[in-house]
């Protein structure tokens, strides 16, 4: 905690031992009470220091600001991060309840990229597929460290056929940037200084031929550039010009946010669109990353369905409508027993509040083709377990 009343700043930190990066919910109160500030996390870690006299109110002149600080320039913000990436509940203010009604008063709150509910990728593991879902998405990673050599390698699998996308993309010092594309189906990858000077690798192999994991490589070495997709290997000699380039910037995955798009195609990249499409298996310098280590992601989901055909239900009149058997969140097809809800048990105290998210209720994979309009009621069946 950073905090200045006006008569100096001071910090107060949890303890060393206690780690918040570990994918479980924790509690943080922070209770500032005349010129004493106490902070408990977990309930258990008290912490607390005297803020020095005379100023004991605090002043709040650009509004509450939850989770980052997008477009104040003040000097105490200029080692801040881009943000805190997670979930938050309960965000209570002076008995004011911040989250409560994100919709209400619309005219008082800005809200950018935040969603309802937690979602699962923040619960993912190295292990778990990615999928880029929108010609916007992205992850971002941290810096590449490019020593002496460097290797990025995964497996790829696109869902769009014929469409071209960025796969990997990492800025450089002055305009340099290294780059792998999907063009005319064929994997490209290219480094360029931002001047003019790039060299390009062209793969002959043909991602959208079949429906299969492709594996791919890129290797950066001091004086030359290789790329491996299966068994093909294509590399070549870096120029003097290219030898000298040096990876700063975040690691790029599927696409670019607007800011790093715009620099991009200024330093000679052609294309800024999203890959469509999975990526799973991913290392950098040999190190297994993925979402655990995002530190900003968009349009993107956990979980790669490849192979995987939908379930079809055709229903041409209502007695064809598939018998549901509730309690067992099943849907009797042909006599088969397929599972169509998955839920969760979802504890509620009496006069409290918690939230439905999407790891309560999963719907399985289905897909209606309706060959004549007929209309059928759907009910929702809750059942309420008091704490009591």
């Amino acid at each position: 905690v950073r905090l200045n009343l006006g008569s100096g700043e001071r910090f107060l930190s949890s303890e060393r031992g206690t780690h918040l990066n570990d994918l479980a919910w924790h509690t943080v109160d922070l209770n500032h009470t005349h010129h004493n500030i106490t902070m408990i996390v977990d309930r258990t870690s008290h912490n607390s220091l005297r803020m020095p006299e005379p100023d004991l109110e605090l002043s709040i002149e650009d509004g509450l600001l939850i989770g980052g600080t997008p477009g104040l320039n003040h000097p105490y913000l200029l080692n801040i991060s881009a943000g805190f990436r997670g979930c938050l509940d309960e965000v209570v203010f002076n008995e004011h309840n911040l989250l409560s009604s994100v919709q209400v008063h619309s005219e008082y709150k800005s809200i950018h990229e935040v969603s309802l509910g937690c979602s699962s990728q923040f619960s993912a593991t190295e292990e778990d597929p990615v999928r880029f879902s929108s010609s916007k998405a992205f992850i971002s990673l941290p810096q590449w460290e490019v020593l002496q050599e460097g290797t990025f390698e995964c497996e790829l699998h696109p869902s769009w056929k014929d469409e071209n996308g960025l796969v990997l993309y990492s800025s450089g010092s002055k305009g340099g940037f290294v780059s792998i594309e999907i063009r005319d189906g064929h994997l490209v990858a290219l480094i360029g200084n931002g001047e003019g000077s790039k060299t390009e690798l062209h793969s002959l192999t043909y991602v959208y031929s079949k429906q299969t994991w492709y594996p791919i490589q890129l290797l950066l070495l001091p004086d030359s550039i290789q790329l491996k997709i299966g068994k093909e290997l294509v590399k070549a000699s870096l120029s003097q010009e290219l030898q000298a380039i040096q990876l700063k910037g975040p690691l790029f995955l599927g696409g670019l946010d607007d800011v790093a798009l715009e620099k991009a195609r200024s330093a000679g990249l052609s294309s800024g669109r999203s890959f469509k499409g999975c990526l799973q298996n991913i290392r950098v310098n040999t190190q297994k990353t993925g979402l655990p280590n995002a530190m900003v992601t968009k349009d993107i989901t956990v979980g790669c369905n490849i192979g995987q055909a939908p379930k079809v239900v055709i229903i041409s009149s209502p007695t064809d409508v598939p018998e549901f058997d509730v309690t067992s969140t099943q849907m009797i097809i042909n006599n088969r027993a397929t599972n169509l809800l998955l839920l969760r048990t979802l504890e509620v105290a009496e006069g409290g509040q918690v939230l439905l998210e999407p790891k309560h209720i999963k719907v399985g994979h289905f897909m209606f083709s309706w060959y004549v309009p007929w209309i059928f009621p759907l009910h929702c069946l809750t059942t309420l377990h008091s704490s009591r």
